[in-house]
């Protein structure tokens, strides 16, 4: 029995780093700028889309899902949401994103799927 608890708690400890470390890499990456997690009346001005409205839309692409992510990270995206500002490569804003660490993004982003953008 205090095996399995301890267990448990191992592996919550690990999952809740790897979302924070994710979103420490959101911020790394200057991606907070235009981005939040979800909606923050405080800053009701960002040019991106919530992280969890991103996840929310994604996941019907399903094991696409992050692979796509992946690449509007690395390369931008243009025309796929209502905004007006166009997502640049990060190469072309902000500091370059490896692809390992834009997977991880992409992976914690799709982790937030099911969440609303108001929690």
């Amino acid at each position: 029995m205090r095996t399995s608890v301890i267990s448990i708690a191992a592996a919550c400890i690990l999952v809740a780093g790897s979302a924070f470390a994710s979103e420490e890499i959101a911020g790394e990456f200057d991606c907070m700028g235009c981005h939040s997690v979800k909606e923050d009346k405080a800053l009701p001005d960002k040019y991106g889309p919530y992280f969890t409205d991103i996840a929310n839309e994604y996941k019907e692409k399903g094991d696409k899902a992050v692979s796509l992510l992946e690449n509007s990270i690395l390369r931008g995206s243009k025309h796929k949401w209502d905004r007006p500002v166009d997502m640049q490569p990060r190469s072309e804003n902000g500091k370059t994103i490896d692809q390992e660490n834009a997977k991880k993004m992409a992976e914690w982003i799709m982790s937030l799927a099911g969440k609303d953008s108001a929690e």
